[in-house]
């Protein structure tokens, strides 16, 4: 028996000899640990010259000309160039003949079943002439024919049978006594099982309406069984041919919460479903897709190995596993969700001088200020900390100094309130989105929030014009609530200030997570009447 994983490789050839005509090609992996073998490579093969193909032939193999030509499939060129089988131990009926050798040149070591169904019974001259897997599988009492009802290629059945051949020889090298010792033991490898017509019974809407014996059942080594593998392709660990490279995530910040409300929140229980299959077939993590089905899906409750592994493959790719309008819905959630949640802090009562004291003295703090002075005076009236990543923390606007410096302060602070309400107006603007949320826009989309925020000009991609315009239109609808309760508040600060009877007013509120202070050191006149222009405007 293998001490490591085997590869067994196969070709489908309706032309016998000519190369250039290969329809398909798989191969199987198989670790003596597993039950079962997996698919490793499978892929039909678009030919050079279709015109040499004998489709007749194919069509008894499920293999039309409509479906070789319409799909996106390699040709057998382009997968050999990739040296699926680089540094394997290979199997193979008979890899002296083309396109085995040449798809094996780069194994770590290549095993022909008929060169070792030939060693092992080289006592029994008739036995040993038996060259085809259908003459093997009979002298073996094994079923020549797949009689299942799974939906694997013929390649791929054949590939199973060959498999099951190996295990049997591999047995009788090691030990010659054991076919006489009471015949052949059981195994799982060769007839292949049939399978339920539907995955689960009931048609389920959610986990929690399967049992655990079902979702056991399914996600096991049989998973493969339940597949249509005339419509799955399989290039080791990705679905796609030469898929240039994944895209990276390591700058997003949560990862599992973000893959746990994608998983949950976006997708119904069939996607869902393909998603853990996916996970099965190409990440060979069966095993945890079933943890994860068992658990209803709640991807925070795992452990941490199958949390971060699973939440890597499932971000990675989520590009193929959303729809446009699941990507569109996922952002407006996004939004919707990180507005509420900033709304919902409280005030942080800063200490700006305290702070800027000792911060000035380290020049790697993570924190930056700014201040403002009115022309004609020295007094602070607007104070701001923010994080090295621009996101505001702190602003204060104050009203102080003798009469002169009153009066600049308030001509100040009304132009600061104007800046500050059309700020707020542009939906593009910081304080209704922050770092995180527009990298998780950027991924999701794969556009930059540079292009983002850009003035549109007449030649930007009609995909870019319809994105922005979305974006823009979701976080207007969404911040609603917020905005109109900004205006709320800074008519009150008015109002209040105005009516304060000794002329010192201190009004403490949060916008969108940032702590605003409005402070008034000394009673006022009607100064502040002043300030209430700028809020009757739209």
């Amino acid at each position: 028996m293998p001490k490591s994983a085997l590869y067994f490789l196969d070709f489908y050839n309706p032309n016998d000899g000519e190369l250039d005509t290969a329809l398909e090609v798989g191969v199987l992996r198989w670790d003596q640990k597993e039950e079962r073998p997996s698919v490793y490579l499978h892929t039909f093969l678009r030919p050079q010259n279709p015109s040499r193909v004998r489709w007749t032939n194919a069509l008894d193999h499920g293999i039309s000309r409509k479906l070789i030509m319409e799909g996106n499939f390699p040709t057998l060129q382009e997968v050999l160039n990739c040296d699926f089988l680089r540094d394997k131990q290979v199997v193979c009926l008979n890899p002296g003949i083309e396109p085995c050798r040449s798809f094996v040149r780069k194994a770590i070591s290549v095993q022909g079943i008929v060169t070792t169904w030939q060693e092992v019974f080289r006592q029994n001259e008739e036995i040993a002439k038996l060259i085809r897997p259908s003459q093997m599988l009979e002298y073996l009492g094994l079923p020549v024919k797949d009689e299942s009802n799974t939906r694997y290629t013929p390649l791929l059945c054949r590939l199973h049978s060959l498999v099951a051949i190996w295990f049997f020889l591999s047995l009788y090298k090691n030990n010659p006594q054991s076919l006489k010792q009471g015949g052949l033991p059981i195994t799982t490898l060769w007839p292949l099982p049939s399978v339920s017509d539907v995955w689960f019974e009931n048609n389920p809407q959610s986990f929690k309406e399967i049992s655990p014996a079902a979702i056991k059942r399914f996600f096991s080594d049989g998973l493969a069984d339940n597949l249509n593998w005339y419509a799955l392709s399989v290039f080791s660990h990705d679905w796609v041919f030469k898929r240039q490279s994944l895209p990276d995530i390591a700058h997003l910040k949560n990862l599992d919460a973000m893959a746990d409300f994608v998983f949950n929140r976006v997708l119904n229980l069939q996607m869902k479903l393909w998603v853990l299959i996916y996970y099965s077939i190409y990440d060979k993590k069966v095993k945890y897709a079933q943890e994860i089905a068992l658990h209803e899906g709640n991807i925070l409750s795992m452990p941490q190995a199958i949390r971060e592994d699973f939440t890597a493959f499932f971000i990675r790719h989520l590009e193929d596993f959303l729809s446009t309008d699941q990507k569109r819905q996922l952002i407006r959630s996004m939004v919707h969700h990180y507005l509420k949640e900033r709304a919902e802090e409280h005030f942080e009562n800063y200490n700006y001088d305290a702070l800027y004291r000792h911060n000035s003295k380290d020049r790697l703090s993570p924190l930056m200020f700014r201040s403002d002075s009115p022309q004609g005076s020295f007094v602070k009236c607007f104070k701001e900390i923010k994080k090295g990543n621009n996101q505001i923390l702190y602003r204060r606007y104050e009203i102080s100094g003798n009469r002169h410096d009153r009066q600049c302060c308030i001509d100040r602070i009304n132009e600061l309130f104007n800046h500050f309400m059309r700020e707020v107006h542009d939906p593009l603007s910081c304080y209704w989105s922050n770092a995180p949320l527009r990298q998780w826009i950027q991924y999701i989309t794969g556009i930059p929030w540079d292009e983002y925020a850009k003035i549109p000009r007449p030649n930007d991609p009609q995909y870019l014009l319809a994105s922005r315009a979305f974006l823009k239109q979701v976080i207007l609808e969404e911040r609603t609530p917020w905005l109109d309760e900004l205006k709320s508040t800074m008519m009150k600060v008015v109002e209040e200030i105005n009516a304060a009877i000794d002329g010192t007013y201190c009004r403490q509120f949060t916008f969108q997570g940032i702590s605003i202070e409005v402070v008034v050191s000394k009673e006022q006149g009607s100064f502040f009447k002043r300030l209430a222009h700028m809020f009757n405007r739209g």
